[in-house]
């Protein structure tokens, strides 16, 4: 089976700090069931191969009224983008964008007046054009589209899930037999039937969903072996950590005691202390994204190289296992979550996203506003 995740990623977060107000903005996260269908219909957007490299395209949305100021515009997949299954995120007058994997609710936006949705949202909505993913870092290819259109032409069929096309992780399916009547209508005038034209590689199964042909795709059993593996991890019961960030590091978290903390530094710091217990799920999904890191290949004191500014940043990350401690401390770094190196940037990129998470529990939002602002 080919190498299904790769785990030092384009990884993150180009940030424009002006200033430090401590306030991070995550996208909601989640994962691929493994015991059930995922469902592609044909209102998604999705599109095609992947001949082109997007530093390559330089059309413009068609949209000339962009109401939202982008903040940042974040890959947080960290490796989750399931499998090798390509995904269709956008589709304009001449081109198909894809994902090499099924990223796009992990790729984050967030704007200005504290809002965040998801790419797919973001470009339907009009709120950024696709060469603002260029802007932001965030890899994609483009094809201009071969296909005039993909008819379903079916009137009645019989009632049996029929399986159309399988690839090395995935088996696609109709909830009827209906691959006969779909026919792919070509820009030079030729068709051909949908099995015959997923089988010579004239069309990808993304292509289906751009034009609202609906399908199921499932893991084969491969799949679900390794899906269940990753997305299921065996957490210690002994495993905690803690996370210190922020400008001087002035917050943190510790999982065994609970406690988070806004600030230190306020005239009344008790003010901004809070607790918080992980639920099973955010402590499985943190476990998870430690276990990326590989910890021991860090040392104490490190440098993940994304520069240095005024005022500074702390990063310091401890990672506990019954009696197992390990620390990785990165202090008075820059104020930027980018570093051109790849294992600076999937420790940024891993401290970034667990504080994210934190800061959005209800707990810390019940915290009352920052009394300093650095910068």
């Amino acid at each position: 089976m080919k190498k299904i995740i790769s785990i030092v990623l384009s990884l993150l977060f180009v940030l424009s700090f002006s200033g430090c107000d401590g306030n991070g903005v995550s996208g909601e996260e989640s994962s691929l069931d493994t015991n059930e269908t995922t469902k592609f219909d044909a209102e998604q957007p999705d599109g095609g191969t992947t001949d082109e490299t997007s530093s390559e395209h330089t059309e413009e949305s068609t949209t000339d009224d962009i109401s939202k100021e982008i903040y940042s515009i974040a890959d947080i997949s960290c490796g989750f983008g399931v499998g090798e299954a390509e995904e269709g995120f956008y589709s304009d007058s001449t081109h198909i964008y894809t994902f090499p994997n099924m990223v796009s609710k992990y790729i984050i936006v967030s704007y200005t007046d504290g809002t965040t949705e998801n790419v797919k949202e973001a470009l339907a909505s009009n709120h950024i054009k696709i060469t603002d993913l260029d802007k932001y870092g965030i890899g994609y290819s483009s094809e201009a589209k071969m296909v005039e259109n993909i008819v379903d032409l079916t009137e009645w069929a019989d009632d049996a899930i029929e399986t159309f096309y399988q690839d090395e992780n995935y088996i696609y399916t109709f909830s009827c037999i209906k691959s006969p009547y779909i026919t792919v209508y070509y820009k030079d005038g030729s068709e051909q039937n949908v099995k015959d034209a997923l089988a010579e590689g004239k069309i990808r199964i993304t292509d289906l969903g751009y034009y609202g042909i609906s399908y199921s795709m499932n893991p084969t059993d491969e799949m679900k072996e390794f899906l269940l593996q990753w997305e299921s991890p065996d957490v210690p019961d002994d495993f905690s950590f803690s996370l210190t960030w922020n400008c001087f590091g002035v917050s943190s978290y510790d999982s065994e005691s609970g406690k988070l903390v806004k600030t230190t530094d306020a005239t009344h710091p008790e003010d901004f202390v809070t607790y918080h217990e992980l639920t099973e799920e955010e402590k499985e999904r943190i476990y998870r994204w430690i276990l990326l890191l590989n910890v021991n290949s860090y040392p104490y004191v490190y440098d993940p190289g994304n520069g240095l500014s005024d005022p500074s940043m702390t990063l310091v990350l401890t990672i506990r296992m019954g009696d197992s401690v390990k620390t990785i401390e990165a202090k008075d770094i820059a104020l930027s979550y980018r570093s051109e190196n790849p294992k600076g940037q999937l420790f940024l990129g891993i401290c970034r996203i667990i504080h994210d998470m934190l800061e959005t529990t209800e707990e810390w939002q019940a915290l009352p506003p920052y009394e300093y602002i650095y910068g």
